[in-house]
């Protein structure tokens, strides 16, 4: 876990400086979440019998394939609109699924309740520190890369304020990478931070991309061989922009297979953006 491959994509991408990415899709679950579950879970004294969490899919697969790992039960609070792969990937895992409405309940709160209501661990992904603390290792191996920017998409954040206290004291600046509509659809990011380890001044600049300009760098990163979702597209968008200015360094979060039946079907933001 952790291990994946670093990249340098600057002669294929044509960049005027070096351009990095490190493919955290290639994570036993798919995805740049097995580092921060992983580390979450390592801090905790007892091994639990239930472990809630609210996600809107790489955390709770993370979870997930942790728990059928570890005979651990896994209960995921997540919106109703989530990818019908996620939720297969899900129960395939043997995790049970509660669904909410994003307008009318709020998923953070709901697992807290549930968690409460059944006496079991709640992961809290939005407000323990062990989310961006699980970025170091990734951040001492890009600090060796002479970057002059660190590129990446804000979830609950934890990659960027993680690499970002590491990095930014060494002369790299912090660049966060967000969704440029209100009701977007590059999943895995938020418009703006909600989690309590987030600190704008380890943000040097933000990056706004839109659902149709992530879906066409996925979709190049595709024709290079990297099969990723959309926020590694939005990621790749903003790196080739300041890699017109430095040395710029990224992750592809995620992987595509959770997000096919989207790909195929979701016009309501492509004709929007």
């Amino acid at each position: 876990m952790g291990r994946t491959p670093l990249l340098e994509l600057s002669s294929t991408l044509k960049t005027e400086f070096k351009l990095y990415a490190k493919l955290e899709y290639l994570n036993p679950s798919g995805s740049i979440k097995d580092r921060p579950v992983y580390n979450i879970l390592k801090s905790i004294d007892r091994k639990p019998q239930e472990i809630v969490e609210a996600s809107s899919g790489n955390t709770a697969i993370a979870l997930a394939l942790w728990g059928k790992v570890s005979g651990i039960k896994v209960t995921v609070v997540l919106p109703k609109d989530a990818s019908s792969e996620r939720k297969k990937m899900l129960r395939l895992l043997g995790a049970r699924i509660v669904e909410v409405d994003r307008n009318s309940e709020d998923e953070i709160m709901v697992a807290e309740r549930i968690a409460k209501e059944r006496g079991a661990f709640y992961l809290g992904q939005f407000s323990r520190r062990e989310n961006p603390e699980a970025y170091r290792p990734l951040a001492e191996e890009l600090s060796r890369l002479g970057l002059d920017y660190f590129v990446a998409g804000v979830g609950t954040g934890g990659t960027l304020m993680g690499v970002a206290k590491y990095l930014k004291p060494r002369g790299v600046k912090v660049v966060a990478v967000l969704p440029k509509e209100e009701d977007h659809g590059i999943y895995g990011l938020r418009k703006s931070p909600r989690s309590e380890f987030w600190e704008e001044r380890l943000v040097d600049e933000y990056y706004h991309v839109s659902t149709r300009e992530a879906r066409r760098y996925m979709r190049k990163l595709w024709g290079l061989g990297f099969l990723v979702g959309r926020s590694s597209g939005a990621n790749l968008r903003a790196a080739l922009y300041y890699a017109r200015r430095g040395n710029v360094a990224t992750v592809f979060p995620d992987s595509w297979d959770r997000y096919l039946s989207l790909e195929l079907g979701d016009q309501k933001h492509l004709k929007k953006s």
